[in-house]
């Protein structure tokens, strides 16, 4: 029986065995284990280098001063309510009529 490599761990192969075929998927050969290594170091480079230029970039952005955010998140509560009490309105038009009407 030959023997394979999962993550460093070393089995057997039960590739030849029906009972054992299961296993097949996740056999990796030795060689192939050094491949599988390189691309997962190469993509821990990757995403360290995206959180670095994130952070970069988050340190470049020009952030609105606390009276801006202030006003702008009164102008959002202000339109949700006026447009909530006008969909309020159209609601109670709509039944009213359907009501008066219809039923």
């Amino acid at each position: 029986m030959h023997k394979f490599s999962i993550i460093g761990i070393v089995i057997t192969d039960y590739t030849q065995e029906p009972e054992r075929a299961f296993l097949r998927p996740f056999l990796v050969g030795s060689s192939q284990w050094l491949v599988v290594s390189l691309l997962c170091m190469g993509m821990v480079q990757s995403i360290r280098q995206y959180f670095k230029d994130s952070v970069a970039e988050l340190r470049r952005v020009t952030w609105p001063s606390r009276e801006l955010t202030k006003n702008h998140t009164l102008l959002v509560i202000g339109i949700s309510l006026a447009v909530a009490a006008f969909l309020a309105a159209l609601d109670y038009a709509f039944n009213w009529a359907l009501e008066r009407f219809v039923l």
